[in-house]
């Protein structure tokens, strides 16, 4: 299953797409880093920033496999036309449950003062299985070291 999940990382931390993140009590994979944000942190004054990633959560059902590219319009009211989606976004879809990205905007035409795109869309696929199982067995090893004893 794949979540949008809010990072927010020292300065000398790195953040980077495969990376395995605790977040909210589950370990999650970064598919994407969709915005960076560098912010002040108000307790010590240090820099720091805050980013928003497509995280693919570790051992749930991958619902995007049952999904191929698609297309469908969307009509968008006067007052929404400043939030008219672009080719790239990532939205995810309530009804399927899935994150979808935008790959074309096909066409689009008004109908009274209502404005209706056509856009396609494609399913953003999880990482399968094994590579998963790497990026978590690379991290525990990250994490797990042995110390040697002087003899």
């Amino acid at each position: 299953m794949i979540e949008k999940i809010r990072l927010r990382k020292k300065k000398n931390e790195v953040v980077k797409v495969g990376d395995v993140v605790n977040y909210r009590g589950s370990m999650f994979i970064i598919l994407n880093v969709l915005a960076v944000r560098v912010m002040i942190n108000r307790e010590n004054g240090e820099l720091m920033t805050m980013s928003d990633c497509l995280g693919q959560q570790y051992r749930t059902p991958d619902l995007s496999t049952d999904y191929i590219t698609t297309q469908a319009e969307i009509t968008y009211e006067p007052e929404e036309f400043r939030k008219i989606s672009v080719v790239g976004e990532y939205i995810y879809d309530q009804e399927t449950g899935i994150w979808v990205q935008i790959k074309a905007i096909l066409g689009y035409h008004f109908e009274g003062r209502n404005l209706v795109v056509k856009y396609e869309f494609e399913p953003v696929m999880e990482l399968p299985a094994d590579e998963v199982e790497k990026a978590i067995a690379k991290k525990r090893k990250s994490i797990m070291k042995l110390v040697k004893k002087n003899s």
